[in-house]
């Protein structure tokens, strides 16, 4: 089944300054979503970027847990107003998140899921266009027909 992308899990134009503030907003939104905790959301997620940044490079954040206590596979997709820090392995500041979180048995869709935003957006035209996205209708338009797995 393939990710939906829909007002409830696309975000243009968030405005947070820091890191924490970009994963406690995910986690105030992926908690809307998933009827999982936001306080759990937000540790689990904190947790993994210790353990690594998800700022994978080329200003592009894909933070993600997985846990038994989702009952199925969340996706939120977005930009940002600005550019933040996250520390990521470039050292180049991030515009794009994407932040998955799962069941633990959902290991192979993400991974199916990853793949397929890294073909899109390894593209710096496609890129440019998700950053320059004023709507979220305009940001689902290129990702829903895009993201086939």
């Amino acid at each position: 089944m393939n990710p939906t992308f829909t007002d409830n899990n696309i975000f243009i134009n968030v405005d947070v300054e820091t890191k924490s503030e970009l994963i406690r907003f995910l986690s105030q939104k992926m908690s809307d979503l998933s009827q999982v905790s936001e306080e759990y959301i937000n540790e689990l997620l904190i947790n993994r970027e210790e353990q690594l940044t998800t700022g994978i490079g080329e200003g592009i954040a894909i933070p993600h847990a997985f846990s038994e206590k989702f009952k199925g596979f969340y996706i939120i997709v977005g930009t940002l107003k600005k550019e933040i820090d996250f520390h990521s392995i470039d050292k180049k500041p991030v515009s794009i998140f994407i932040c998955i979180c799962a069941h633990t048995s959902e290991n192979l869709k993400y991974l199916k899921v990853i793949a397929k935003f890294a073909e899109i957006l390894h593209n710096p035209v496609q890129r440019k266009k998700i950053i320059e996205c004023k709507t979220t209708n305009e940001l689902m338009n290129i990702l829903n027909p895009l993201i086939q797995i």
